[in-house]
């Protein structure tokens, strides 16, 4: 996949420049995946209710099991370090999601990485499959990922809506769509 060009950065990611590419996913890699995921808190954000803290190979093998998953690591260009994993899952012939998104290495959060990821999977999704919507589920309390998706063309779609209980607490959540020209 060709990164993002330099024109398209952030102002805060110009002066960092720095790029990603997304990377097939390798399990080699997993125990850093696992490493990221330290809280029963960021395993439900980053995965929805269906895993178990903490978050084992096991349960990781298992779910990526399902052959309409496309994983990815997010790599940083310049250091060729990996800092994030997102996937793409293809929910039929016209719709891809975007699923379990992270910058998982602390330093590459909240500076504008998220939105590079957001383009570069917009970017696999038109690629890959020509999907006529992309849609992804966000928690309603995460305000800084939904400021990404609607600045990248995402719309709330409010005749959907889900929610889970964690830990006797109701997480709502909203589903996004992005409908490409």
């Amino acid at each position: 996949m060709l990164p993002i060009p330099m024109d398209m950065l952030s102002p805060l990611l110009k002066d960092y420049k720095t790029m990603i590419y997304l990377r097939p996913y390798d399990p080699v890699e997993v125990n850093r995946l696992l490493s990221w995921i330290d809280s029963p808190e960021l395993l439900v954000r980053f995965a929805g209710p269906g895993f178990d803290f903490p978050l084992s190979k096991s349960q990781w093998e298992n779910h990526l099991l399902d052959k309409a998953i496309f994983p990815y690591f997010v790599v940083d260009i310049e250091s060729d370090e990996t800092i994030g994993y997102a996937e793409l899952v293809s929910m039929n012939n016209i719709e891809v999601k975007f699923c379990r998104l992270i910058i998982g290495e602390a330093d590459f959060r909240g500076i504008g990485f998220g939105k590079l990821l957001v383009k570069e999977l917009i970017y696999e999704a038109l690629s890959r499959f020509n999907p006529s919507k992309i849609t992804l589920n966000v928690y309603q309390d995460n305000i800084a990922a939904l400021k990404c998706y609607l600045s990248e063309g995402f719309v709330v779609n409010e005749s959907v809506s889900r929610s889970s209980l964690v830990d006797g607490v109701e997480w709502k959540s909203y589903q996004m769509d992005f409908i490409p020209s």
